[in-house]
């Protein structure tokens, strides 16, 4: 669930049929009051399976497991147009894997690097994805413009 940059809230859905289809997505333009019928977004292939999606500074981003046939390939896409179209991708990982994440606006900045403002300055262009690879629970930074 997040609120689109053009001010409608989208609902991102896993279904049986996710890896066939694509995520269900409904749209609300009440601010979540009540939402349009569900629709199947063919551009976002997954199993089925958990995804995160978020929205900010003018940018929708989603992740995923991006394949059809299993949990691997842990994907984020990102969109310029409220989610109507994915036009950027960034494979994060390609192994097998829980397939669960969490994407976050700026990287995870530990206390020495606060002090240090072009540490960051720098890191004010990245997000986070915080996903189970098969090695366990992890942490990447990735760059908002991909």
């Amino acid at each position: 669930l997040t609120q689109l940059p053009n001010g409608s809230v989208l609902l991102n859905m896993r279904h049986t049929s996710s890896p066939t289809q694509g995520r269900g997505i409904a749209v609300s333009d009440d601010g979540g009051e009540s939402f349009g019928p569900i629709h199947f977004d063919k551009a976002l292939i997954s199993p089925v399976c958990q995804a995160s999606i978020v929205s900010f500074d003018g940018v929708t981003y989603f992740s995923n497991p991006a394949s059809s046939s299993g949990r691997n390939h842990m994907t984020i896409r990102r969109s310029v147009d409220s989610a109507t179209s994915w036009t950027s991708a960034l494979l994060v990982e390609t192994g097998r894997s829980a397939g669960y994440s969490c994407l976050v606006k700026g990287a995870l900045v530990r206390r020495a690097e606060s002090a240090n403002s072009a540490t960051a300055a720098a890191r004010a262009g990245e997000g986070g994805i915080l996903f189970e690879s098969a090695h366990g629970i992890e942490f990447a930074r990735f760059p908002l413009q991909f």
